[in-house]
């Protein structure tokens, strides 16, 4: 075997190994819906009924206590409140238009709304106190609206712009644009010409070193204290409540040690962000004209709206609502989560606010994480755990999830009680431990948490548990067989006396049934060897324990004989391709409503 051939086959084994550690990522389908909230279109900056108001390039939002919705509109040198009924009206701000109507002409003054000038203000934000905090770019400087309308500068000055730390009255900013509290009231402001500065309640501005050229800033206050993320053209750095550091880079960004998401599948470029808790962040990307999710524990990415085109940045600008990726942005940039967690969107291009519906955050429960996961579940909840390693849940979004495709599947049965049941299938992602996940299903079990538990076992499962060699199991059959039939035996016998049924779910990897999956790998490196007889053997040993199977071997056999045939696997990496979960969807769903498990439960 040559070197590189070698590394090669390293090189895919330490994959495998990265993406059972780290997780999930992105969406083949989009359920988020994208509507027009308010603005017309038309250029201008009238007041009114949200439909018939104007805009001219609205930029950063924030709500108010109150669920008043609080628009920069930079090019309208303005400050505009959409109320909760939905009327659109200017509290500070003014000037005449200039550039035949395109922008208004820039200022500086401070005093009453009316009268207070701007110069393309960007972020917005609320303090506990119900002062409004803007972001007054081009002056160089943080504006402060009091509740009486009065505006003041807050800190830095239109007259020295510049990067000087210290008394707010001496501080000196560039261009700030993003503005976010914590609830110990210190003011993060993201300053694109300096860095990210932080202005304490007593009024000291100083730096958090946390990447060049940051464009806005989000914080999540948890128990352990302050979640800030920081968006900018470096990408998405995070700075967690001890101080550590993560970075989430663009392609163009990207060096030694920063994260990567799952998939493979570009960051984008972060321009506007809003946080949702401590891990998961939405944020607006100018450059491709699309809306975005990350969740940085395992790497999932997600475009919410707008085209599922990468890049080509100056190809993807349009108007429309519309269903995920059949939505279209232009330049969107300020982004907020209303308070019934809808997304607003500052579509700034198109001179409008947008929503999109709440996104489905549902997700795979990690035991060493989020032992709970976030599923909502209630007395009629009949819950199926699919436990497993990466392949119970990669590289997808619910609605294209195994998972997703079980419930909906089960669900239209007639052999479900719907009218009086609803199914819920709990994605549990191990370590591609098969103790670990065995340990953490037994403690689920007798809490009651689960109803029915589906056990997901493949050849990494096995070489894992065993410590054996992925390429050579079928040939270290009589080390692993009998001991995975006794653990499977030990785990029955425990699932009984919780009172719960369980099945043990198998299923190929690509070269347990062709080298004509995985087709770049295939092409680029030397691929795993074809291994055919594994399937049997681990059918026999599941069989030998006395634990249902269901076995996922005909179906995508019978899948790569169909002239209709699709890729059941990732082109790169061992993971199905959408068409591979509708396969094993449809399958583990079959089984359920042939063993009927909640029946048990009437």
């Amino acid at each position: 075997m040559s070197a590189s051939t070698a590394a090669r086959i390293v090189l895919y084994t330490t994959w495998v190994s990265l993406a059972l550690t780290f997780g999930v990522c992105a969406a083949d389908a989009q359920s988020e819906t994208v509507r027009t909230v308010a603005g017309s279109g038309a250029l201008g900056y009238q007041d009114g009924a949200a439909a018939n108001a104007t805009f001219m390039m609205p930029i950063g939002m924030a709500y108010d206590q109150a669920g008043n919705l609080y628009v920069a509109d930079g090019a309208a040198q303005r400050i505009r409140l959409i109320d909760r009924a939905g009327n659109v009206r200017t509290i500070a701000g003014g000037g005449t238009p200039v550039d035949g109507g395109l922008w208004v002409a820039a200022g500086y003054a401070d005093g009453p709304a009316s009268q207070a000038r701007f110069n393309r203000p960007a972020g917005i934000a609320i303090a506990p106190s119900g002062d409004v905090f803007i972001a007054d770019s081009f002056n160089h400087c943080i504006r402060r609206m009091r509740p009486d309308g009065e505006v003041s500068t807050f800190a830095g000055s239109p007259s020295a712009p510049g990067s000087l730390d210290g008394p707010r009255s001496v501080a000196q900013f560039q261009r700030p644009t993003g503005l976010a509290f914590d609830r110990s009231g210190n003011l993060y402001v993201a300053d694109p010409m300096t860095q990210l500065r932080k202005i304490d309640p007593a009024g000291n501005v100083s730096y958090i070193q946390v990447g060049n050229q940051p464009t806005d800033v989000a914080v999540y206050d948890g128990p352990a204290g302050p979640t800030i993320f920081v968006a900018g053209f470096e990408g998405l750095i995070v700075r967690t409540p001890d101080g550590k550091l993560e970075r989430f880079s663009t392609v163009e960004a990207h060096r030694e040690g920063d994260r990567f998401t799952q998939g493979g599948r570009p960051l984008g470029h972060p321009f506007w962000v809003t946080a949702l808790d401590d891990h998961t962040v939405i944020y607006t990307d100018v450059r491709s004209n699309t809306v975005r999710s990350l969740d940085i524990r395992y790497g999932l990415e997600r475009i919410l709206g707008g085209p599922p085109n990468e890049d080509a940045s100056a190809d993807t600008g349009g108007y429309a609502d519309g269903i995920g990726g059949a939505a279209r942005f232009d330049a969107p940039m300020g982004i907020v989560v209303r308070p019934d967690g809808a997304i607003i969107v500052a579509d700034a291009g198109n001179r409008r606010i947008r929503t999109l519906s709440p996104p489905d955050r549902r997700g795979p429960v990690l035991p060493a994480i989020n032992p709970l996961g976030v599923h909502d579940s209630g007395p009629q909840d009949y819950t199926v755990a699919l436990a497993g390693n990466s392949f119970v849940w990669f590289n997808t979004d619910w609605d294209s999830s195994i998972e997703g495709r079980i419930e909906r599947s089960v669900m239209r049965s007639s052999r479900f009680p719907a009218k009086t049941m609803r199914l819920r299938v709990v994605p549990v992602w191990g370590t591609g431990k098969l103790d670990a996940t065995d340990q953490y299903l037994k403690t689920m079990m007798h809490t009651g948490l689960f109803n029915a538990v589906l056990l997901n076992i493949n050849a990494i499962d096995i070489a894992g548990a065993f410590g054996l060699n992925l390429t050579q199991l079928s040939k270290s059959a009589s080390v692993w067989q009998p001991r995975l039939t006794e653990k499977l035996r030990v785990f029955k016998e425990d699932a009984a006396a919780a009172g719960v049924p369980v099945a043990v779910v198998i299923e190929p990897l690509s070269n347990q049934l062709t080298l004509g999956e995985n087709a770049w790998f295939t092409l680029t490196a030397a691929p795993a060897p074809l291994d055919l007889p594994f399937g049997s053997l681990l059918k026999a040993a599941v069989r030998k324990s006395g634990v249902p199977l269901i076995d996922l071997w005909p179906a995508f056999e019978a899948d790569l004989r169909s002239p209709a045939h699709r890729a059941l696997f990732g082109s790169e990496d061992p993971h199905f391709s959408l068409h591979g979960r509708e396969v094993a969807g449809a399958q583990i769903a079959r089984a359920l409503l042939a063993s009927q498990p909640w029946r048990s439960r009437r």
